[in-house]
């Protein structure tokens, strides 16, 4: 097992979290929007009844777009519940064990995660946000709030795992 710093504890955390929400929440939006839709699916489970719920609650009071089958929003839902949950676990292992390889996976992740927020908001921005709740405590709350994570964090990362790969290269660069 690897040493952390206070800062890998806090990317190892939140990579935990990252493949629960994408492997969990994001899953099933992608299983209710393919069998039927959010807004008619009928969940016979108390988990399946609670995940509905979640998307329901995001679809009426932030976006209504994710309580259709949006084939943009479902599309890159999809990409992210598989790739990005298969991503957080390498990266996850890759810091167990103390991989170097484990910045290129996390770059590649985080410019998944950004991907997917820009493919997610810029086309509602571009239609003019008509499926956008624009009160102020639905917007801020629910639509910054739950999605800027997603941006800020990947966004760390990426400055991490830059700092490292370029020390690690000029380490290399002075040693030849």
């Amino acid at each position: 097992m690897a040493k952390f710093s206070f800062a890998d504890k806090l990317v190892f955390l939140w990579l935990i979290i990252d493949l629960l929400v994408h492997g969990i929440l994001e899953a099933s939006f992608v299983y209710f929007s393919v069998t039927t839709t959010v807004a008619k699916a009928q969940p016979t489970t108390a988990i399946g009844k609670w995940l509905l719920w979640t998307w329901t609650e995001y679809g009426s009071k932030a976006d209504s777009k994710w309580l259709i089958l949006d084939p943009c929003i479902v599309s890159v839902e999809l990409l992210t519940c598989t790739f990005d949950t298969l991503l957080c676990a390498i990266i996850l292992y890759t810091m167990w064990t103390n991989k170097p390889s484990r910045h290129f996976w996390q770059i590649v992740l985080c410019t998944c995660e950004l991907y997917g927020d820009w493919m997610t908001f810029v086309p509602a921005i571009f239609e003019g946000g008509s499926n956008l709740n624009m009160d102020p405590f639905y917007f801020y709350v629910y639509t910054v709030g739950s999605n800027g994570v997603w941006v800020i964090v990947p966004i760390l990362m990426l400055i991490q795992s830059y700092n490292y790969l370029v020390s690690a290269l000029s380490q290399k660069q002075k040693s030849n």
